[in-house]
């Protein structure tokens, strides 16, 4: 939207607050604001909806506008559901299923519970208006230029209509092609300039009483389950009430003007606004704290302005924020990714980017085992760690530090055990490492032998861990953890010679690297649903052909989210900070992890209780502290390599 007209954003400041207020679940409220505060949104979309340039640099847009920030928001509910558990519930017990089930509800997208979906998710709120409006305003984009296209536009909304009660599809389709018909209404008063000039009262009148009557009515209009229970007069109320608030907001901007500065400022940021406002209404539990007002004796109405202020004073406070972040100012105002300064994303291939995985590994690896042993996360973590094929290419000088520090790590351990404060935790992590430094020397060996011959590396591969998974299914625990050794062996001598570190070339296309997200994220959704994994630890390998797909689809999970965050300078720098201290950050870990002694020394100490979510905090800022001043010892300000 380039040349701004003040009344449309106040007109759309209003309707993002009749948003927050129809959230309350106050029937008075919902009966007049549901009939058009949706609708409106996208009548705007419509009117400013541009068929300058192709198709397909209409979609990039879109793309920037609205599944950006609506990536956002489903990664700000999740770190809110879990800053909640840790330090509200006190309790961080299914942490884990709460993540997975928040990225099934992202990647499905359902605004609803009352219609029937195809697998079983989680209600992702009210940010189904982006997907909806991503679907609409492309539909209407593509279709509007031809004659006839409205018909079509008209055949899908009543398809979508028909079908959502039978099944409702994943991206909310069905709400994309029922709000089509407003976008393209939006665009047709544009072209007739209905809001340049005063509509006959002979077209508006009988619009006013239709929309009374669906006020007045027991059911409304519902975009987000694409339901129309007074079928074409919902429609038309909907249109007079988008048309309504619009002429009261020309007026606002006319008459005024305090007023109108407010509305606009809420106007310009209803992104904003609609994605913190979606973060509490998922994570705060607003029943409970209605229940704690009526205690208090607080009159109702009052207690409706309290909770509404409340809100309001949340989304102005994320309004702030985000604004004083200039890459994440110009995601939610439409300017989103690609080259150029202060923008959320870097693609220029001038740049060189952080390649390794290895520092993101080790973090899940840590991660995993620190949320039960989690065995998804900890299988990524080993994925992103040893399949990069840099190990192989390492100076000899480099791989032996590396095979002495590992060494180091394990004499340390062995040492503390004698120790009567100290025991070891966890036998899995302890023989992660004794693993690592055995797959290491023989795939160092293995490579010598083959010269690094590419097909000679990837059979090799394939026999070693083959061999792994046999001895682990027929002998159980074998002493030294040999079968997994072999296993990993097997990844580290496949990763080079299948990778070799060219995945993790410059990114070009940003589009294509967020569908092999999305394809590798249904995949590792796919496999968690079903139970299907590779369990090294345990020695279990389930569906063995489709393991080694999720295996891969782990690793390019990580590898894309990673290629994704480098893009953006500042966590760059976090990337290759891990990547250089990663057998630091490891050495901590194994020797921290040989400690069981947090509830019963360190707590005792500290004016708090006792959870898993405080330990698992605890443990993570240890272990990065230590990090930080292993970093200064061994590398100091200026050195940049890692080893």
């Amino acid at each position: 939207m380039k040349d701004r007209i003040r009344y449309f954003d106040i007109a759309k400041g209003l309707a993002i607050l009749c948003v927050i207020a129809g959230h309350l679940g106050i029937k008075g409220i919902n009966s007049v604001v549901f009939t058009f505060h949706m609708p409106v949104f996208f009548v705007i979309s419509g009117y400013f909806l541009s068929d300058k340039g192709n198709v397909e640099e209409f979609i990039q847009k879109k793309v920037q506008q609205l599944l950006i920030p609506y990536i956002l928001a489903v990664f700000g509910i999740i770190m809110g559901d879990i800053l909640y558990k840790i330090f509200v519930i006190k309790n961080a017990d299914g942490i884990f299923e709460m993540i997975v089930n928040w990225m099934k509800a992202g990647l499905y997208g359902s605004g609803t519970v009352f219609n029937p979906t195809l697998i079983d998710v989680w209600q992702i709120g009210a940010v189904w208006f982006l997907l909806a409006s991503f679907v609409a305003t492309i539909e209407v984009r593509i279709l509007s230029q031809y004659k006839y296209g409205i018909i079509v536009i008209g055949v899908l909304a009543y398809w979508a209509y028909k079908s959502a009660s039978v099944v409702w599809l994943p991206f909310d389709i069905q709400a994309g092609f029922a709000a089509a018909i407003f976008v393209y209404i939006g665009k047709k008063f544009k072209e007739y300039g209905v809001f340049e000039k005063k509509i006959p009262s002979y077209v508006l009148i009988p619009g006013i009483i239709i929309w009374g009557y669906i006020i007045l009515g027991e059911a409304t209009l519902s975009l987000t389950q694409a339901a129309f229970p007074n079928g074409i007069l919902d429609l038309i109320g909907a249109v007079i009430g988008s048309y309504i608030l619009i002429t009261v907001s020309q007026s606002i901007d006319n008459h005024c003007f305090k007023l109108a500065e407010i509305l606009e400022y809420y106007g310009k940021n209803t992104l904003i606004v609609l994605c913190a406002h979606i973060i509490e209404l998922s994570v705060i539990p607003w029943d409970e704290k209605w229940m704690q007002l009526n205690e208090k004796g607080i009159p109702y109405i009052l207690q409706v302005w309290i909770i509404l202020g409340v809100k309001i004073i949340w989304a102005t406070m994320w309004v702030v924020v985000i604004n004083k972040i200039t890459i994440l100012s110009n995601v939610f105002h439409g300017k989103g990714v690609g080259t150029g300064k202060n923008r959320l994303f870097e693609t220029n291939n001038e740049v060189k980017k952080e390649k390794s995985t290895k520092g993101i590994g080790i973090l899940c690896i840590i991660i995993g085992e620190c949320f039960g042993g989690n065995v998804f996360v900890m299988m990524a973590g080993v994925m992103l760690f040893l399949f990069d094929g840099e190990w192989l290419k390492y100076s000899l000088k480099k791989q032996r530090k590396i095979l002495l520090m590992i060494i180091s790590v394990i004499v340390c351990m062995e040492v503390t055990k004698t120790a009567s404060f100290i025991s070891n935790r966890n036998e899995k992590v302890e023989g992660f490492i004794i693993a690592l430094g055995i797959s290491m020397i023989i795939s160092l060996v293995i490579s010598k032998i083959t010269k690094n011959v590419n097909r000679l590396n990837l059979i090799m591969g394939i026999g070693f861990g083959g061999a792994g998974i046999v001895i682990g299914q027929i002998f159980g625990k074998v002493p030294g953890n040999i079968d997994y050794s072999l296993i990993m062996t097997g990844i580290i001598l496949c990763g080079d010679a299948i990778n070799n570190g060219r995945y993790m070339n410059e990114v070009n296309d940003i589009l294509l690297e967020v569908k092999k997200f999305l394809f590798s994220m249904i995949i590792v959704v796919f496999a968690v649903k079903y139970h299907i994994y590779f369990n090294i630890w345990e020695r279990e390998y389930s569906y063995l052909p489709i393991c080694i797909v999720i295996m891969l689809a782990l690793y390019v999970l990580g590898a894309e989210s990673i290629k994704i965050i480098v893009m953006n300078r500042m966590l760059e720098k976090v990337v290759k900070w891990l990547n250089r201290n990663c057998w630091i950050l490891l050495g901590i870990y194994m020797v921290e992890n040989s400690f069981n002694f947090w509830k019963t020394k360190v707590f005792t100490f500290l004016p708090i209780d006792v959870t898993q979510g405080r330990v698992i905090v605890l443990e993570l800022i240890i272990i990065i502290l230590c990090t930080f001043v292993g970093d200064k010892i061994f590398y100091g300000r200026g050195r940049k390599n890692a080893v």
